[in-house]
């Protein structure tokens, strides 16, 4: 993985990857720094991470919430399933405001003993949030000093990350402080939004950056994460600033997605400009909950695809995952419920100028469809077709691979659902020894969670059947394909014979975006480049 800061191929492969996305769980070989991870024995084909925003607990012993520690124990059952990578962090790291020294002890209450799966050991990668703001922000920078997990260089940052192994596919993610963009929100009122940056030159500079990086990256997706939300029907709303100057960069360099936190919710809004589309995501229910819809007129007509809130629901976070060719966001709640789940293309699959075609929700595009793909093929060169005869082949063994990957997946839902339920019954048991202690109250939470194990326990063996159904589904479908195989072979061998005399085409290689001239540190680099403060 490269780190850098600053201031403040054909149709059916593609298909059967969203197949391989949704129903397996497998991963990259570790990367530097992160050996501890085991490897996967599915193989090297996917990356996977988890992000989680608003999880700063409570001001008051035991400085966590139910929610919060709901989400924790989701969190390490699915971070173990999918073998994740790393988390993203995005803000509010500390409730009510923040830390005040880099030896506060919100830092070992509020994170160090809420997120303690070993599947959760893994480097978590950070932002503020306003919250943050009030009090010592250079605390939560140091704090990188003394984590082993905690990676928080500084206040604007890019990560790359290598997609498969032994490719230049990378996916990279800029990593920005909106409030120092922004401004802090509730500065006099507790819902005012943010009315400007303390310091318009910074912030105008952190501005170029921004723009210097989107323009520069060559990465097969990317993504840009902020506290503060571009759109969002929830309390908070869209952000101003935001819509103003990061929304149209976006579109302008083809950004896949971004995530944000702020609303207490979880989100997904599509909205398309330019023949592009991109998708904003709001995952800031890690600790509370709030299911106020207050901008639902203030976002683009029909961009509004989902929106999660019930208190029953325990909270929520997201995982991604991705593979050369598709990236998915699949959003959980407290309980380890998949609820929500979108596919989105990556930015080399369409020239310039034309629409990524994405699919949403549970849909999954039909991978026998390829016709389009073969008349394509017709006009590529001898090395392409030559290519392609090399995919097709790759194919074969993915087919081959993903009916026992779909079985497995089957039995790992069973098992991390009784893993959940048990999980929840631990939690209901400490915050009712928390409230003997305390004398805190959590009465109806214990009620409206205890409302929830009862109906869990009935909806698990539904969601299983469902599951099943779906896995024999789809091993049909992968069977057909495999029998189409040897017909997309014969058209590639038909396309290498006429085009023998073709002259080969040139190939470029992507350019990946980092600085060589650092010294790595717990699997990143540290770039020369100083902040802007």
């Amino acid at each position: 993985m490269e780190f850098v800061t600053w201031g403040g191929g054909i149709c059916l492969k593609a298909c059967i990857s969203v197949l391989v996305l949704r129903f397996v769980h497998s991963r990259i070989v570790p990367i530097e720094g992160l050996s501890h991870v085991s490897k996967s024995p599915q193989g090297d084909n996917v990356l996977s991470f988890l992000v989680l925003g608003d999880w700063g607990g409570v001001p008051y012993s035991p400085f966590y919430s139910s929610y919060q520690k709901a989400v924790a124990s989701a969190m390490g059952v699915t971070a173990s399933m999918i073998e994740a990578e790393f988390v993203l962090s995005l803000g509010d790291n500390f409730y009510e405001d923040g830390v005040k020294s880099v030896d506060d002890p919100r830092f070992k209450d509020t994170f160090e003993d809420v997120y303690t799966a070993p599947s959760l050991q893994v480097p978590w990668y950070t932002i503020l949030g306003n919250h943050d703001y009030h009090s010592n922000v250079r605390a939560q920078l140091e704090y990188t000093q003394k984590s082993k997990r905690w990676n928080f260089p500084d206040f604007n940052y890019t990560l790359t990350f290598p997609i498969v192994k032994d490719s230049e596919k990378t996916v990279q993610i800029l990593m920005l402080d909106t409030i120092l963009l922004c401004g802090v929100s509730g500065s006099i009122h507790p819902d005012d939004p943010p009315f400007g940056p303390e310091n318009p030159e910074k912030a105008e500079e952190n501005w170029i950056w921004i723009e210097e990086k989107l323009r520069s990256s060559r990465s097969d997706f990317l993504i840009v994460a902020g506290h503060y939300p571009i759109l969002s029907i929830g309390k908070h709303g869209p952000t101003d600033c935001l819509m103003e100057r990061l929304k149209p960069l976006l579109y302008k360099y083809r950004v896949n997605a971004y995530l944000s936190g702020h609303d207490h919710n979880l989100q997904h809004l599509r909205h398309t400009e330019h023949e592009w589309n991109v998708d904003y995501f709001v995952i800031g229910s890690a600790a509370r909950m709030d299911n106020q819809r207050l901008h639902i007129n203030n976002v683009p007509e029909a961009s509004s695809k989902f929106f999660s809130a019930e208190e029953r629901s325990m909270g929520g976070f997201g995982y991604v995952q991705l593979n050369e060719y598709l990236m998915n966001l699949t959003l959980f709640n407290g309980l380890n419920q998949d609820v929500y789940h979108v596919t989105m293309t990556n930015r080399q699959t369409t020239e310039a100028g034309e629409s990524n075609a994405n699919t949403s929700g549970n849909e999954v595009p039909n991978i026998v469809n390829n016709e389009k793909g073969v008349k394509n093929d017709a006009s590529t060169t001898v090395k392409g077709v030559r290519k392609d005869k090399s995919v097709a082949q790759n194919i074969k063994s993915d087919t081959t691979t993903s009916s026992d990957f779909l079985t497995k997946s089957a039995e790992i839902y069973a098992k991390s659902s009784i893993i959940s339920a048990k999980s929840i019954i631990n939690n209901l048991k400490s915050t009712k020894n928390n409230e003997k202690s305390t004398g805190y109250s959590h009465q109806s939470t214990l009620l409206d969670a205890a409302s929830t194990i009862s109906s869990f326990t009935s909806s698990t063996v539904s969601d299983l059947k469902s599951t099943l159904i779906k896995a024999t589904s789809t091993v049909n479908d992968i069977k057909t394909t495999k029998a189409q195989m040897s017909n997309v072979e014969d058209r590639l061998k038909t396309m290498m014979h006429d085009r023998k005399t073709t002259k080969p085409a040139s190939e470029g290689k992507a350019e990946i975006d980092g600085n060589d001239n650092t010294e790595p540190k717990h699997g990143f680099k540290i770039p020369e480049e100083w902040p802007i403060m």
